[in-house]
């Protein structure tokens, strides 16, 4: 699995809290929604095809409730 127009790989280390690079993954975001989509696998090296047997994730609850939200083109949103 290497990474080409249509998959990048991050490394969990991409993840530093407050200092993480959030405009480097906005901007592999855009190039993917420019072209003609992609997967970013995050947790994953570049040279590796899964990630470390050792690498933990901590799962956290999010402070308050995420929805998702459907907009049409005239601009109209409602949540689901």
């Amino acid at each position: 699995m290497e990474e080409n127009k249509s998959l990048d790989k991050k490394s969990l280390s991409f993840l530093k809290g407050r200092q993480t690079d959030w405009g480097e993954l906005a901007k592999d975001c855009v190039a993917f929604a420019n072209a003609q989509g992609g997967e970013i696998l995050i947790g994953i090296e570049d040279f590796c095809t899964e990630p470390p047997k050792a690498q933990k994730i901590k799962d956290k609850k999010p402070s308050r409730k995420h929805t998702k939200k459907h907009c049409t083109p005239n601009g109209k949103c409602c949540s689901s």
